[in-house]
């Protein structure tokens, strides 16, 4: 599926934003989670490679995990 670059930083997503999900779930209600949220590290990455490289093939998969760690699926 990936090359080795590409799992190294899906997995790296992957990694942080379970820990923003699971910090995120640990607040109790919306102001704190508001004020605490913005002390959050942000992840930034620059994907770079010319056309045909595999920069989509790594995004839209990250795109499903976002949406499955934010939005599951119910049954």
């Amino acid at each position: 599926m990936f090359n080795v670059d590409q799992k190294r930083i899906f997995d790296k997503v992957k990694s942080h934003l379970i820990s923003q999900k699971e910090h995120e779930d640990l607040l109790e209600n919306e102001s704190s989670r508001l004020l605490r949220l913005d002390n959050n590290n942000q992840l930034r990455m620059f994907i770079s490679g010319v056309g045909g490289t595999g920069k989509l093939f790594l995004i839209e998969p990250i795109k499903c995990l976002v949406d499955d760690i934010w939005h599951p699926k119910s049954g």
